[in-house]
Formats: C-alpha cells, structure tokens, sequence
C-alpha cells in the first residue's frame, strides 16, 4: 500500500502516481504490457501521457550495495538533484548493508559495491554479479593481503582520489608556517605562562621544499607552495615536467632532492618500491640545511627509530608528522616528546561523504558508458 507516492519502480518501467493508494503486481522482465496489473477491488489510477510516453524506454537497472550507512544520505540527494535527471533511463537501487547485520545477503545481487574497509571481513561472498567497487579510502593497502585481491578479481575496483588535495595541501602549508613562526614552541611557553619570542623566521619565498609523490596531492601542494614564493621540487617514478615544479627527480635521485630541500613533505603511497626509501645517510646530509619533515603519505618511507635519530642529532630540526608504520602510535614512542615535532592522528586528509558521493557517480556515469573509470587501482604497483 502506497500513499502519494511521487515514484514507484515495479520490474523494469517506472510509473508516477498521485493516488491515495495502489497495489501493483511486479511486472516479468518479460512482460510485453506496459501498463501495471491492479487487482480488481482497487479504485482508478490516473497517468499522464507524459508518463505513459516515457514507459517506452526500457530502464537500466544498477543495484548497488553501499557498505556504510553514513553515505547514503548524500548518495540519495546527489542521485534525486542531480544523476537522476541526467541520466533518465537509469534506476540505481541503493541498498545499505548494515556492518553487524547480514552483509551476505546485501552482496547477493549487487553489480557495483561503495566499499569501506569493515565490508572486507566478507570479501568472500562477493558474487559473480559485482563487476565494480569503488572504495572509499585513498590507500588501498588493506586491498593488497592476497586472499582479498582474490576475492575481488574479476572486479574493477577504483580508489577515492581526486577528492583529498585541497586539504592535505592546507595541512602542509599549516605545517611550513607553524614550524617557521614557532608556533609549537609559543603553545609550550603559553602553558608555562612564559612571555620569549622564538627566534627570528624566515619568509617563505626564500625556502624550498621537495614534494615526495606528484600525483593528484603533490601536484596539490606543490601549486599553494609555488604561489607562496617557494621553490618546490618534486619526485615521482618519470623525470616528466609538472606544473609548478622546478625540477622534478625519480627515486634513483632522492638523495639529491633531500639536500636541496629546506621541507621535506612526503606524500607517497605504501607499496614495497617505496618502503623505507628514505635512509639515515640521506638524512644526515640535512644537517647542513636544518631540514624539517612533514610526513602526510605513508608512514613506512622510512624506519621510526631512523627518524628518531635524525631528530635527535639534529639532521632535521623539527617534523609534522600525521601517518606512522604502526596506527595509533605507541605511547612508548620518543616522537611524542622529541622537541620540535608534532603529532597528529591521520587527519591531514578526512573523507568527507558528500565528496565521495560526487566521485562516486562521476564514475557510475562512465561506467554506464563502458568507459574507462577513473583511478582504477593497479594491483601490481601496489596503488
């Protein structure tokens, strides 16, 4: 029994109805009849030739099964504003699985998958019927363990990007100024109630920093430095030209990049080509420049107990760091007291639901189209 409903699905045509109330009978894949079957005791149902005109074209049914309620909100408004009137011949099926509920059943018949990492602990009962997830973290290290990339092979599976530069680039930012207007150093003194100025800073637009990772982040923060007046250098795996760089290194170079630069900011992914890729003898020839690290990628780029030791020698003069090897940090850990760092719990980059509603759907349009969606993950390379 419906009452006033403004849309109703029944098979595979759609059928606007402003009567008080109808039952419909679900109309076969196979049904020639494009009008719904009413039972005999129910009272008239009155369409409009616009309506009856638009029962002609057959829609195209995507169920998808959404692994966190909290985005479902901001896929039903994007879809109602926005996907549904562009895309008229399109009827995407949400349905939430709930994470202490039967997430079996909810992958059943699921052709696209919006998966966060707790839909993982059933990766094997996706069915044959998913052909796309699209997952809804950056990193994608807990989609390398081998019995998950066989649970999911066969499937396209994309990663959330393009969403997270604007705001690790503030947070990289943020860290260059408060390490250089000593600003840690002022909240401490604020808690001893002591009035000293820290000592003099300098203006960004005499410093330089090397962006470790230029993809969609690096490439990011590489333009809010270069619009500062900084220099900025930046490695990634080819020596290719980016906007907004001076130069740009490949890996096999980073030893150089290090001493150029006054920050360091990583922003590389975890895979085993960048695993502890920065190593003590590179830190030590920051010593003549004093450099600062900020480290928003991955925590494993480099040993904690190597960086502890740049620290405390004095190679680099201070860090941001946002990311560890291991998460949450260990309260044995010297980094919590090391002057001149900061910690902070991975929040450079919050996954926000409205942003990936968006990206989700930009997807579904090319997938609809059968063309190439964007950041497929490449299980190979580790990202």
């Amino acid at each position: 029994m419906f009452r006033k409903c403004p849309s109703l699905v029944v098979g595979y045509f759609r059928y606007n109805c402003n009567a008080k109330s109808l039952s419909l009978l679900r109309c076969s894949r196979s049904c020639s009849s494009l009008e719904p079957k009413q039972t005999s005791n129910l009272g008239a149902c009155v369409w409009c030739s616009n309506t009856r005109r638009s029962h002609m074209a057959m829609a195209r049914q995507v169920n998808v099964a959404v692994v966190d309620s909290l985005y479902m909100n901001h896929l039903n408004r994007y879809y109602e504003s926005i996907f549904k009137k562009s895309t008229p011949n399109v009827e995407v099926n949400f349905r939430t699985i709930p994470e202490n509920g039967d997430m079996k059943e909810g992958f059943s018949d699921a052709e696209v998958i919006l998966m966060s990492p707790h839909g993982l602990k059933i990766s094997s009962e996706i069915s044959k019927t998913t052909k796309w997830i699209q997952w809804t973290w950056a990193g994608v290290e807990p989609l390398m363990n081998e019995k998950i990339r066989r649970d999911l092979e066969g499937c396209i599976v994309t990663r959330a990007a393009g969403i997270f530069g604007s705001q690790m680039a503030e947070y990289a930012i943020g860290a260059v100024i408060a390490m250089e207007r000593g600003l840690p150093t002022c909240y401490q003194q604020q808690i001893e109630k002591k009035w000293e100025r820290p000592s003099g800073y300098r203006n960004l637009s005499t410093l330089s920093i090397g962006i470790l990772g230029l993809g969609d982040i690096g490439l990011h923060i590489a333009k809010v430095c270069s619009q500062l007046g900084m220099t900025v250098y930046g490695l990634k795996k080819t020596a290719t030209q980016c906007e907004h760089v001076e130069k740009v290194f490949t890996s096999d170079q980073l030893a150089e990049l290090i001493k150029l630069s006054d920050y360091i900011c990583n922003v590389l992914p975890s895979t085993p080509e960048t695993k502890e890729i920065i190593t003590e003898q590179m830190l030590e020839t920051c010593s003549h420049r004093k450099s600062r690290f900020i480290n928003i990628g991955r925590g494993d780029v480099v040993k904690e107990e190597t960086l502890i030791k740049a620290l405390k020698n004095g190679w680099l003069s201070g860090a941001f760091l946002d990311v560890f090897a291991e998460e949450p940090l260990k309260k044995s850990s010297p980094l919590w007291s090391i002057e001149n760092v900061v910690v902070t719990p991975h929040i450079a980059g919050r996954t926000y639901h409205e942003s990936t509603a968006k990206l989700f759907f930009h997807n579904l349009e090319k997938y609809l189209k059968n063309e190439k969606l964007d950041y497929i993950v490449d299980f190979d390379a580790g990202y």
